[in-house]
């Protein structure tokens, strides 16, 4: 990737040398080139400011104004430069422009495409590098600067870091430039106006209406594509990103290979790997990578980092600040859901509840709960201990719903774009597994009344348990660390991953598991495994039934669960399983 600071400096140097931008030489218009550019209709008060380079040819030159001074390259078939106008501009080698009303204090670098756009510098730009994201609280609090390195791990990294900052901003001084900056590789057409701006390595942009003091890099095989409407005021936006369809972006960063679309409005955020937003807003958030938002929904002051989740329509994560200064956020957890018309009250803490489930049109309560793969539903009954409190099912999707985890895991794997990752794609990891433990732990200590409360059992936040919702519970956590432990050991017997020795090893003795009976433990694993893939099996076929009483046509035009591509791959790695363990 171009360090835009190795590119300043080697531009300044070759600047100093009299050479043009690129580092060519450069000489004067010959008399014979100024009458071959006017008989082509090319128009210049003083032909004396516009340079060239020496191999310069006026060929492929013609209906154009130049005005102070400007550099052209060698520009030969199929290249050229026609019908534009440019001011104090310089153009490189191999580039092609036409009928461009104003390119005024740009480099334009070849091989690139211009076509009927305005690339302007109406002051010196920085291009939205060295500056503060605030990522959590609207009113401050939270920061994370900006520079041409930032990943979802080093933005981390950088919150709040004074050395950060001064880093970002003694870039941003060093490349601080009157000149937008156009790249090789880089396609430009019907761009409304672009004002200091840095484009480079395979940019396209296509009917976006505005880049303003932005910094847009992409890749070769992996360009970042500026769609119709799309309006960026300072953004950095990297490899693979895809912005159409009226987007609206300030002072955000889209990290590799996310986007968003339909109209989304974002501000003051960060966007991770494999997230696309559409149609909502989103406001002072830190997004991680898989992040779904494809309706009309509100996510403001939201710190998740961990990703993977999804707001449904209407979902109003954001109700922070009735009445009230807005400082205050919340913390979703790893994969957490929030459903139809749902609305989130802060401060809420949901980040030990990793996978949880806010379910259609619940309204909760300011928060911290820590109880993963959970359901937060609407209270109702005698047993709803205060009006307004909602009801928490704890590790209701374990129990109810584990082919949502397998096709999760399936889904990341078919959307990640990311070659370079590290990221561990399943959603049963060992640090899920130990908050598994952990809510389990909490809700094993406590026993003998028939609802409870946070005043009771406090991992369980502003909402009521009820008692046989509890006794299942435990009973479900400690089976998904059965199920989990049991799979890491074959998992580190067939070498297909390795774990840490002592971290397994204590999480069998929290299980009771003897770690030297390697046959029986394979066996259990298998016996688990082929449980949950007839269990997952079984509620497809469910879903078959009730969609054949309800439609006509259901067989027709609805994949059943036989042919599930979830269920599919899981049932083929439960066969690979079964020859590795039983030898057939």
């Amino acid at each position: 990737m171009l360090r835009i600071d190795a590119f300043f400096r080697q531009t300044r140097a070759n600047l100093q040398q009299g050479l043009a931008f690129w580092g060519g030489e450069l000489r004067s218009l010959t008399s014979q080139e100024i009458r071959i550019l006017e008989s082509q209709n090319n128009l210049c008060e003083n032909w004396g400011q516009l340079q060239v380079s020496t191999d310069f040819t006026p060929l492929r030159i013609a209906g154009n104004r130049f005005e102070g001074r400007v550099v052209l390259g060698r520009l030969e078939t199929p290249c050229g430069l026609f019908r534009s106008t440019l001011i104090e501009a310089e153009v490189g080698p191999g580039t092609t422009i036409d009928q461009n009303s104003f390119l005024r204090r740009c480099w334009i670098e070849g091989p690139s495409t211009v076509l009927n756009s305005r690339v302007d510098c109406t002051q010196a730009s920085s291009f939205g590098l060295g500056r503060k994201i605030l990522v959590g609280p609207e009113t401050g609090g939270r920061w994370i600067p900006t520079s041409d390195d930032l990943s979802l791990e080093s933005a981390q990294v950088k919150v709040n870091s004074p050395q950060a900052l001064q880093a970002a901003e003694d870039l941003a001084q060093s490349i601080k430039s009157p000149f937008s900056y156009v790249g090789p590789n880089c396609f430009l057409v019907n761009l409304g106006q672009a004002d200091g701006v840095f484009l480079a390595g395979n940019v396209e942009v296509r009917g976006c209406a505005q880049i303003e003091n932005s910094f847009v890099t992409a890749e070769p095989e992996n360009p970042a594509c500026l769609g119709a409407g799309v309006c960026l005021r300072s953004c950095l936006v990297q490899a693979g990103v895809h912005l159409d369809t009226f987007a609206l972006a300030e002072n955000s960063v889209f990290l590799e290979f996310s986007g968003g679309s339909d109209h989304v409005r974002l501000s003051e955020s960060m966007i991770g790997p494999n997230t696309h937003l559409s149609s909502g807003e989103v406001h002072s958030c830190f997004l991680g990578p898989f992040v779904g938002m494809h309706h009309q929904s509100l996510l403001i002051s939201c710190w998740w980092p961990q990703g993977r989740g999804n707001l449904g329509y209407g979902a109003n994560v954001g109700s922070n600040h009735t009445s009230r200064a807005p400082d205050q956020e919340i913390r979703p957890g790893e994969g957490m859901f929030f459903g139809l018309d749902c609305a989130v009250k802060f401060p809420a803490d949901f980040s030990e509840s990793p996978y949880s489930l806010v379910a259609t049109g619940v309204v909760t309560e300011s928060q911290r709960m820590e109880l993963p793969f959970s359901l937060l539903l609407e209270g109702s009954g005698n047993q709803q201990p205060a009006p307004g409190l909602t009801r928490v099912i704890p590790g209701w999707v374990l129990a109810e719903n584990f082919y949502m985890v397998w096709r999760n895991e399936t889904k990341f794997q078919k959307r990640n774009r990311l070659s370079t990752s590290s990221w561990d794609l399943r959603v049963l990891r060992p640090e899920i597994v130990d908050k598994l433990w952990k809510a389990r732990e909490a809700l094993a200590e406590r026993a003998g009344k028939e609802v409870y409360t946070q005043q009771d059992i406090c991992v369980i936040g502003r909402n009521y348990l009820l008692e046989s919702d509890r006794k299942k519970a435990v009973l479900t956590y400690h089976n998904f660390t059965l199920y989990s432990a049991l799979r890491f050991f074959a998992e580190k017997t067939y070498r297909i991953r390795d774990y840490d020795p002592a971290w397994l090893q204590g999480l069998f003795q929290r299980l009771g598991l003897d770690f030297s009976d390697r046959i029986g433990l394979l066996k259990a694993f298998l016996a688990h495994e082929t449980a949950l893939w007839e269990s997952a099996r079984a509620s497809k076929q469910k879903d078959d039934r009730r969609g054949a009483q309800i439609f006509d046509d259901w067989e027709q035009f609805w994949p059943r669960g036989a042919e599930d591509e979830v269920l599919l791959a899981k049932e083929k790695e439960l066969q690979e399983w079964k020859v590795r363990i039983l030898g057939n």
